[in-house]
């Protein structure tokens, strides 16, 4: 198999695509005007930063210390249609360990840990007053203390991340070790959540590792769909002040002091991991996908030619269980790395066969 990370190509598996810049995840929840979480990330994705997170602090039942930690390095999981990430496991911790929701059966943690060495750190990497917006948004500062600023939207889709004391960094150096890891065990994972999940299913592709983040203790952020836009109506407008909005055409939020967490990602970075074609189908499809499912729900490529007519006249001999995964059907949000995943599978199911 192929593995693109840190920009390597080892022969093994499973597939992982270190995008540095998103994660990818479920679709979005959408209100009235079309706006969603989908939409919020789509309009910050070019920024360039990671995948932005709609709602930072993401499951407030989860326990005390997984809320004060926020996401950490080495975190797998995916994003939710809430807009936030779910972690159910950790791959540093030892499976006791509070913050582990779901270790797989016989779960051995990576280690070491990383050191202090082996992330890089900007305790400031945003400033403080730092205002993100896409494309065709504008900002007018009136007043730094208390920030106080105006936005106008002259887009059909928009996004916008205000951090009134700044944003951290940090970032795995080598993911190396890692990604070594992860192709060892990838396939467990994919295999323990679809069969013991039943909830949802998880598509091949659709699990994410962590490997950096954007911090803060304080953020809004912003957004707005298509329905809102009106070239007749003329820009939208939205107010940032003192941590608080007023807006028109926008929805928004902003984070609540004291809320009883740490610091929450703005942004998160990784990889996305695939299985093998081969290995998927037989350890996960059974060799019999419905005839019709949605294209998230089997990262696959086409099976044509010769192996085509061979994998029909195995199948047609063999007796092969009829449901694909148990659950409910799960939307997910269209991301580029899914097209850079097929082709690095078309690439190592060809390593494969031939």
């Amino acid at each position: 198999m192929t593995g693109a990370a840190d920009n390597e190509a080892p022969q093994s598996d499973p597939v992982m695509e270190d995008d540095g810049t998103s994660a990818g995840g479920m679709s979005s929840r959408s209100n009235s005007d079309g706006a969603g979480t989908e939409t919020y990330s789509r309009s910050l994705f070019m920024l360039g930063h990671g995948t932005p997170v709609w709602d930072p602090i993401g499951d407030l039942e989860r326990p005390q210390s997984s809320l004060e930690s926020g996401v950490m390095i080495g975190d797998v999981g995916f994003m939710t249609d809430e807009g936030d990430f779910l972690c159910y496991f950790n791959v540093f911790l030892p499976p006791q360990d509070p913050i582990q929701r779901r270790c797989p059966p016989g779960f051995v943690p990576l280690h070491p840990p990383p050191k202090e060495v082996d992330i890089a750190k900007d305790l400031m990497y945003f400033p403080p007053g730092t205002a993100l917006v896409s494309n065709a948004v504008s900002s007018s500062v009136h007043s730094s203390s208390p920030l106080d600023i105006t936005f106008t939207v002259e887009a059909r889709e928009s996004a916008i991340l205000v951090l009134p004391d700044g944003a951290s960094r940090e970032d795995l150096i080598s993911t190396s070790r890692m990604s070594e890891y992860v192709q060892q065990h990838a396939l467990d994972w994919y295999i323990y959540l679809n069969e013991e999940i039943s909830r949802l299913p998880f598509p091949n592709g659709s699990l994410y590792i962590i490997t950096g983040y954007d911090k803060a203790t304080k953020w809004a952020v912003g957004t707005s769909g298509s329905k809102s836009y009106s070239r007749r109506n003329g820009p939208m407008t939205a107010r940032y002040k003192d941590h608080k909005w007023s807006t028109m055409g926008i929805g928004a939020k902003a984070s609540s002091p004291n809320g009883g967490y740490g610091k929450c990602a703005v942004f998160i970075r990784g990889m996305h991991v695939a299985i093998s074609v081969p290995k998927w189908t037989a350890s996960i499809l059974y060799h019999q996908p419905p005839a019709i499912i949605h294209y998230f729900n089997v990262l696959s490529v086409p099976v044509t030619g010769l192996r085509a007519k061979l994998q029909s006249a195995l199948e047609a001999r063999s007796s092969y269980k009829k449901v694909y995964v148990k659950g409910h059907d799960m939307e997910r949000m269209f991301h580029p790395t899914e097209v850079i995943l097929r082709i690095l599978l078309s690439e190592v199911d060809f390593h494969c066969r031939f």
